[in-house]
């Protein structure tokens, strides 16, 4: 998988990858995300059914953000990310430079997303109500003013908000 990864730095030919239900892990994916940042080609990419997580799912936003201008398609359906992996993509795409057209997330850990604008408030300002830091893999709420996230003060990536702190 490395070496794959590897060729994708001087691709310059192939524009569709798919590796549904490959069982990569989070490790192939962030090397497939260090890729994105040098390939000028690429214009899909499926993996999903390929469990990896939120590390990875946030390699791929980060990539994409102001670095990957060519890919349009992205589907990570299925692949075990949360809130976290959204908030990180909805930022590469404020951002700017990231040309995603086709975004799939469906069949993930995403159980709400805040409002449009307490997502913006969250990525863009320094806004108490909300906050996901995905250096951390924290998703919480200091004050949870509008219920975004139910019982949960500051949970874990990965912990579901219905069910409360572990």
């Amino acid at each position: 998988v490395r070496v794959f990864a590897r060729a994708l730095h001087t691709n310059r030919t192939l524009t569709a990858l798919d590796l549904t239900k490959t069982k990569l892990t989070s490790r192939a994916v962030q090397a497939f995300a260090r890729a994105l940042v040098k390939n000028s080609a690429l214009r899909s990419l499926n993996l999903s059914g390929n469990r990896f997580g939120d590390e990875a799912g946030v390699a791929l936003a980060r990539a994409l953000t102001n670095r990957n201008t060519t890919l349009t398609s992205l589907n990570i359906a299925a692949s075990g990310v949360s809130v976290v992996t959204a908030v990180a993509l909805a930022h590469a795409l404020y951002e700017g430079g990231c040309a995603l057209r086709t975004l799939r997330l469906d069949c993930n850990r995403i159980i709400q997303l805040p409002e449009p604008q307490h997502l913006s408030n969250s990525v863009y300002d320094d806004r108490d109500d909300f906050m996901a830091d995905p250096d951390a893999g924290v998703v919480g709420s200091s004050e949870d003013e509008d219920g975004l996230l139910g019982d949960g003060a500051a949970l874990p990536a990965g912990e579901d908000a219905t069910e409360g702190p572990a």
